[in-house]
C-alpha cells in the first residue's frame, strides 16, 4: 500500500513537472509569436509607408512633368502668336515703302542710309549697291558724298531689294547692309528679343 502510495506521488510530480515544462515552452512560444508578430507589423508598416511616400515622390513628379509640359505648350503658342503678329507688321511696313520708293522723302532717307554705310566701312573707298530702280538716284547721292567726305563712292551691279543701299570696301572684305530688308531683319531680331524679356518676367 506504500508502495503504491509512492509511486502515485512520484507519478503526480512528473506528470507537474510535464505540465509546467509544456506551459513555460507554450508561453515562450507565445511570447515567440508575440515578438514575431511585433516585428511582422512594423516592417509592414514600414513597407506601406515606403509605399505611400514612392507613390506620392511619382504622383508629384508626374505633376511637375505635366504642368512642365502645358508650360511648353503655352509659350510655343505664345511664341508663335508674336512670331506670326512681327512678320505681318514688318510685311506690312515693307509694303508701304515700297509704295514711296518714288517720292522725294524716299531719296532723302536713301541719302541718309547711304551716309550711314559710308560712316559704317569708314574707308576711303565704297562701292554702293542697290535695286535697279535705285541706280540712278545713288549715282547722284554717291556724287555729293564723295564730294562732301573727300573720298571715292562707285556703283555696283544690282541687287534684289524693297529698298535701301547696301555698301561695301572696295575689296568686298567688308560689306554693310542698309536695305530695308536688313534693317527689318534686325529690327524683328532686337523686337523677339524685347519679347523674349517680356514674358521672362510675367514668370
Amino acid at each position: 500500500m506504500k508502495d503504491q502510495t509512492s509511486s502515485e506521488n512520484v507519478v503526480g510530480k512528473v506528470i507537474n513537472e510535464t505540465n509546467q515544462e509544456i506551459l513555460s515552452s507554450l508561453k515562450d512560444g507565445y511570447d515567440q509569436a508575440i515578438q514575431s508578430l511585433d516585428v511582422a507589423q512594423s516592417e509592414a508598416w514600414r513597407d506601406i509607408s515606403n509605399i505611400l511616400e514612392t507613390g506620392r515622390k511619382q504622383a508629384e513628379a508626374l505633376k511637375r512633368k505635366i504642368l512642365g509640359a502645358a508650360e511648353v505648350s503655352a509659350r510655343n503658342k505664345s511664341l508663335k502668336l508674336v512670331e506670326d503678329t512681327i512678320n505681318e507688321v514688318f510685311a506690312s511696313a515693307l509694303s508701304d515703302v515700297k509704295e514711296k520708293t518714288s517720292s522725294k522723302k524716299y531719296i532723302d532717307v536713301l541719302n541718309t542710309l547711304v551716309n550711314e554705310a559710308v560712316d559704317a566701312l569708314n574707308t576711303k573707298k565704297v562701292i554702293l549697291q542697290g535695286r535697279e530702280e535705285d541706280l540712278h538716284h545713288l549715282k547722284k547721292i554717291a556724287l555729293d558724298v564723295a564730294k562732301e567726305r573727300k573720298i571715292n563712292l562707285e556703283i555696283g551691279t544690282k541687287i534684289k531689294s524693297s529698298g535701301g543701299v547696301r555698301a561695301m570696301s572696295d575689296d568686298g572684305s567688308v560689306i554693310f547692309d542698309n536695305t530695308f530688308d536688313a534693317r527689318l531683319t534686325r529690327g524683328k531680331s532686337l523686337l523677339r528679343k524685347q519679347v523674349a524679356d517680356l514674358m521672362s518676367k510675367e514668370k
